[in-house]
């Protein structure tokens, strides 16, 4: 199970999908001039970044766990893309309905969308990983 790469992956996503809850995405000021930095843990969308950390957190360790059955491996890897797309699409959501209340525009870390662009892409690496894996379990059962 640990020593192969789709584990690594799964890991990653379950280590930036944390990460990035502790992360400012911006920064916006509260009517004085002092700049408070701008959470989506605490400031934004509490309950849902909490659920989507957690289902994320657990479908990945699922996947982890199914390391001998790889086709049901790969079904929840596409079912985790599903989710982290969700969560990215329920965050953007709830980032612009935070912004339109604020008096004035809150200033966006851009960098930090990366975040679900590496989960993606982790996903897909992780999904070709399983591919390969079970590619090469055939062949060696065909050389039986």
């Amino acid at each position: 199970m640990w020593q192969r790469i789709q584990t690594l992956y799964l890991l990653l996503i379950i280590l930036i999908q944390w990460g990035s809850l502790s992360l400012p995405i911006g920064s916006y000021s509260d009517g004085d001039d002092m700049e408070k930095g701008l959470y989506l843990l605490g400031d934004i969308a509490t309950t849902e970044s909490i659920v989507f950390s957690v289902l994320i957190t657990l479908i990945a360790s699922w996947a982890i766990a199914m390391f001998k059955n790889r086709k049901k491996q790969m079904q929840l890897c596409g079912f985790l893309a599903f989710v982290i797309i969700i969560a990215l699409i329920t965050t953007m959501v709830s980032v612009w309905i935070f912004a339109v209340d604020q008096p004035v525009m809150p200033k966006f870390y851009y960098a930090n969308l990366i975040f679900p662009i590496a989960t993606i892409s982790f996903i897909i690496l992780a999904k070709r990983a399983i591919r390969k894996d079970d590619e090469l379990v055939r062949s060696s059962n065909r050389l039986r």
